[in-house]
């Protein structure tokens, strides 16, 4: 489970460098439906049978198209897998930052953050799984793309800090290191949305966590004096 965690949270320290311009890029979708179509696919059979013993073959059959359609897109399996991860990470980011921009205020922005990202990522720990068990084998290659998707996350969160300063109702010294925190609590969070009873106290979890942030984010007039 450890394992898990640390394969889709890659390389915190390096992602977190750069958040402003990174965390502003557009998820977008592929344009091509065929493409599309293969990922899809991918998805449940790796679920189902792990990238081992995952086949291109398997792929084909599941997706409905022919083999010369999957290598126009995909070299091989792995770079199969290592655009599902790809997609399926965009996904969940795009979903954590439309949460927060449906609200307006800085704690409830925090709050649906989090549990967006939570929650989008049980709903993907099939996924995750294999990921863990791909490890050793795919990650090396994607480095680069994975700190990509970090940035993105951490840049969530330092967009919404930032927006609080600006609306007077936190103080933050340094948003870069602010944000990476939220991002090691949120991965602790995650721990215990996966090994404990989470759907019965995922609100009552987060807002505790909210009130020692907040607690300590609000703007300390008596000190300003």
């Amino acid at each position: 489970m450890y394992e898990i965690i640390r394969v889709f949270t890659v390389s915190d320290e390096r992602a977190a460098q750069d958040t402003r311009s990174t965390g502003r890029e557009q998820v977008m979708a592929t344009a091509d439906p065929k493409r599309d179509a293969i990922l899809t696919a991918a998805v449940e059979v790796f679920a189902n049978y792990g990238f081992r013993k995952t086949t291109v073959g398997d792929i084909i059959r599941a997706a409905g198209v022919s083999r010369g359609t999957v290598y126009k897109h995909f070299e091989d399996k792995s770079d199969i897998f290592e655009a599902v991860i790809e997609r399926e990470m965009l996904e969940l980011l795009a979903g954590n930052r439309e949460a927060v921009e449906r609200e307006t205020t800085t704690r409830a922005r925090l709050r649906a953050g989090i549990l967006s990202h939570i929650d989008g990522t049980r709903r993907k720990i099939n996924i995750l799984r294999v990921m863990r068990e791909a490890f050793a084998e795919v990650t090396p290659h994607q480095t680069e793309r994975m700190q990509k998707l970090m940035r993105e996350g951490v840049a969530l969160f330092r967009d919404t800090l930032e927006l609080g300063v600006e609306e007077g109702d936190i103080v933050v010294d340094d948003l870069d290191a602010t944000a990476l925190a939220l991002m090691h609590a949120v991965k602790g969070l995650f721990i215990s949305a996966v090994m404990d009873a989470w759907d019965e106290r995922r609100e009552v979890i987060v807002d505790g966590v909210l009130d020692l942030l907040m607690d300590g984010l609000r703007p300390r007039e008596a000190a300003a004096r």
